[in-house]
């Protein structure tokens, strides 16, 4: 199955990286003490087009715009704020995430961490930050009574801030991988590992933000937020057949054009089907591009 691309190719934002030559065994390298970089925030991804927020939630309650033609699509929870950024290149598209107030969801947590959460139980999750200092208003520019901020941008690519010592806002932004930090080949098993867990923040992580899904020549593609996607009844059914999938199923992998874009497929087949994952090297590291069943 074949479609055209819709890579992002404008200047530094959502650069698609191809490479060639055959997946070799991966190699572990040693830990790095640099905070990952966190791609997903509420169920949505950086790099989805401001379309698919507005097909979940409807028209944001207030849209501001930034002299520097950055924009921000701010919507008004029950308990707490949610904006979607878009910069001055690509305004239909989610440039940042953030949160702020409380009651949010669990399901929303940043890798386990959620509003009103301690600054120390942060700091153990995160680690020390770049950048330790009074918050600023970002449309004001006026410094924010009694909140600290914590800046992540050198280490990772999101912030926090706290009121009284406890987390009250979280914000990430786009931001290219380090080419020395990615493994050269991707590595399936951490895919399928997400499937068996139902773990729908690293299962978004690993997947492009524009994927095409396709089960028996039906085409699934991401219309609304990622975890109402995997959700779906066919979808979560998908996940439960990826979940049994490993090594011993595994025919083989190769380097695939498609287009503009290239990327290795690895080719699985158990019970008479075949499955089909084709990666592709994205902004934010290996991602699944295409997921194949037939």
């Amino acid at each position: 199955m074949f479609r055209k691309s819709l890579i992002l190719s404008f200047s530094f934002f959502l650069f698609l990286e191809c490479s060639a030559g055959k997946p070799k065994t991966r190699i572990d390298k040693p830990k790095s003490n640099i905070a990952p970089s966190y791609f997903v925030l509420h169920g949505f991804k950086i790099g989805q087009n401001i379309k698919n927020i507005k097909s979940e939630l409807g028209e944001p309650t207030k849209v501001h715009k930034f002299p520097d033609g950055y924009i921000a699509y701010i919507y008004q929870m029950n308990q707490y704020n949610l904006v979607f950024e878009a910069n001055h290149i690509r305004q239909d598209i989610v440039w940042a995430i953030q949160i702020s107030g409380s009651g949010v969801p669990v399901e929303h947590n940043l890798n386990g961490i959620g509003l009103g959460q301690d600054i120390t139980e942060c700091m153990r999750v995160f680690g020390a930050p770049d950048i330790r200092r009074n918050a600023v208003d970002e449309i004001t520019k006026a410094e924010v009574p009694d909140t600290l901020y914590l800046s992540y941008h050198q280490k990772s690519n999101f912030s926090l801030e706290f009121v009284k010592h406890k987390l009250s806002s979280i914000k990430i932004e786009y931001k290219q991988s380090d080419s020395e930090t990615l493994e050269d080949y991707p590595d399936y098993n951490l895919f399928l590992d997400s499937a068996r867990k139902k773990d729908y923040f690293s299962l978004t992580n690993l997947t492009f933000y524009d994927p095409l899904f396709v089960l028996f020549k039906k085409e699934y593609q991401v219309e609304k937020s990622f975890y109402s996607f995997y959700k779906q009844t066919e979808i979560n059914s998908l996940l439960d057949e990826v979940a049994t999938l490993n090594d011993s199923y595994l025919l083989g992998s190769q380097l695939r054009i498609q287009g503009s874009v290239s990327g290795y497929v690895y080719k699985f087949k158990k019970d008479n089907k075949n499955y089909e994952l084709f990666y592709v090297r994205s902004f934010e590291g290996w991602v699944v591009y295409e997921l194949i069943v037939d």
